[in-house]
């Protein structure tokens, strides 16, 4: 009887489960999220959307109709994010298929305005929502100019991270601690032309992160820089980045079955392992990278163990 009960409940969620549509129905994002209820979806046609909303806590389903190249939004204040996930929101709280920024419409940002201090994309702190097939460009912020997360897990995947710019650490993304359930997960994605003085691509700042099959490249500063965390790179294309394709601070790093090819750096063209890291390098190509010193690799004094290479 009880197992009878939860399927019932269950398949009631499922049947009464709405579609809210953006701008038919709901003029704006922000009014269909506040109708919305956990397991509805928020359907937006292809358009531009004022951001800096947030999902209010609720594990609902935010996707364009059409796809991120023709559905767009922009915060309506250079200072603040794009989108928030601040309330609890688990993996089925979903965006999907947004292009987002927080400059202006027309690509401009205003000379007299400052900066938001975390994530100009988007923010997430507390929950941790999936974001998929989104691309986000020309945002800027003191760290994580694209996203920024902190006590979260996360779960981001085939994205574009283009042309943002942090003023500290993560141009394209900064990834700070994880909650006690899953790492933070960033899969497919394409990260890009950012630029930061730490971690012009990918900034890893906490405990645990998983970094799998992605293209890291043309950034300006390291491609992945890491500090205090476990990490797993796999199979990602690290290329052509302003400095170090991988720079490991402190912490452990385990990197498998990567192409980390023509990087330039003072120090350690391909993978600069500085004082305090843990390296486990497997089934990598690291080539035609250049440096003053390690052109390849350049370890400090720790550990690093070689499979493979």
């Amino acid at each position: 009887m009880k197992h009878s009960i939860t399927l019932l409940m269950t398949l009631s969620t499922v049947l009464f489960a709405d579609i809210l549509h953006v701008p038919s129905e709901y003029s704006d994002i922000f009014s269909a999220i506040g109708a919305a209820q956990d397991g509805d979806t928020v359907l937006v046609a292809p358009g531009q959307y004022n951001g800096g909303f947030s999902f209010q806590g609720k594990n609902i389903v935010v996707m364009s109709s059409g796809s991120a190249y023709n559905t767009f939004i922009r915060s309506p204040f250079p200072v603040y994010h794009g989108v928030m996930f601040t309330g609890g929101e688990d993996s089925t709280a979903v965006l999907d298929g947004f292009s987002i920024s927080n400059v202006n419409f027309d690509g401009s940002y205003p000379a007299d305005q400052g900066y938001v201090d975390k994530g100009g994309g988007i923010f997430i702190e507390n929950s941790s929502p999936t974001v998929r097939n989104c691309v986000i460009t020309n945002c800027i912020a003191g760290s994580g100019g694209g996203l920024y997360m902190k006590n979260s897990s996360m779960r981001i995947v085939d994205c574009e991270f283009s042309d943002n710019e942090a003023c500290v650490h993560g141009g394209g993304l900064f990834i700070g601690n994880s909650d006690s359930g899953n790492p933070p997960e960033i899969i497919g994605c394409t990260i890009t032309g950012n630029d930061a003085q730490y971690g012009g691509g990918l900034r890893l700042w906490g405990d645990t992160a998983v970094v799998i099959n992605n293209t890291i490249s043309g950034n300006d500063a390291s491609g992945i820089s890491i500090s205090h965390t476990n990490t797993l790179i796999c199979g990602n294309l690290i290329s052509g980045n302003s400095a170090s394709g991988i720079r490991i601070n402190s912490g452990k790093a385990h990197v498998i079955g990567n192409m980390i090819v023509e990087n330039e750096a003072g120090y350690g063209g391909g993978i600069y392992e500085a004082s305090g890291g843990n390296l486990t390098m497997r089934n990598n190509t690291v080539a035609y990278n250049s440096a003053s010193q390690g052109g390849g690799i350049r370890s400090s004094r720790d550990s690093i163990s070689f499979i493979n290479m």
